[in-house]
């Protein structure tokens, strides 16, 4: 089990290697595909995951929302893994996906929640972080897409001071009902 759930992050990890990113690792295919569809990615006529065109004026602005780098779905992880099993094991055995679906994330500072522990923001200052809150929050709503998930651990702030949604698995378009993953 523990070669598997090394070997199951193998091929994120080589843009790991390059970039300041986090890897967001799930074991739900309805929640890998929760998070793209959000975000308008689509597949391509080899079935690969694409990113909206920003022409398209269906991508979300990656100053309000996290940007994903890249996307690493279960067929791309099972073969890893699988081809990474037989090189590290002499068994002969299949051992299980724990985090088949993958998304390779831009990293942020750190989160609300550690933010108003940390640094104990005075008034002034939660007034700033709250109006600077509302960008992305409305920015969602302007592409018809309710967060349902808002809390300080979704909430990350960037090198550059920039706040950004993170996590929208949770994420409904308007009018539609809410997940169980909502809180």
């Amino acid at each position: 089990l523990h070669i598997s759930a090394t070997c199951n992050l193998v091929s994120a990890l080589e843009v790991v290697r390059k970039e300041r990113v986090v890897l967001k690792t799930m074991s739900s295919l309805g929640q890998f595909e929760r998070e793209l569809l959000r975000r308008s990615w689509t597949k391509d006529e080899n079935n690969e995951r694409r990113p909206p065109a920003e022409e398209s004026g269906l991508a979300l602005n990656p100053r309000c929302v996290m940007d994903i780098k890249t996307v690493h779905d279960g067929r791309m992880t099972s073969a890893s893994v699988r081809r990474d099993n037989k090189k590290h094991s002499k068994a002969d055995v299949d051992l299980p996906l724990l985090y088949e679906h993958i998304l390779v994330l831009e990293r942020g500072d750190r989160d609300l929640a550690a933010v108003a522990a940390r640094e104990r923001l005075d008034l002034p200052a939660t007034g700033r972080v709250m109006r600077q809150l509302t960008d992305p929050i409305s920015h969602l709503h302007s592409h018809g897409v309710v967060h349902a998930d808002i809390k300080t651990l979704n909430l990350l702030r960037m090198d550059d001071r920039s706040w950004r949604l993170i996590d929208l698995d949770a994420a409904v378009e308007h009018g539609q009902p809410i997940t169980p993953k909502s809180s």
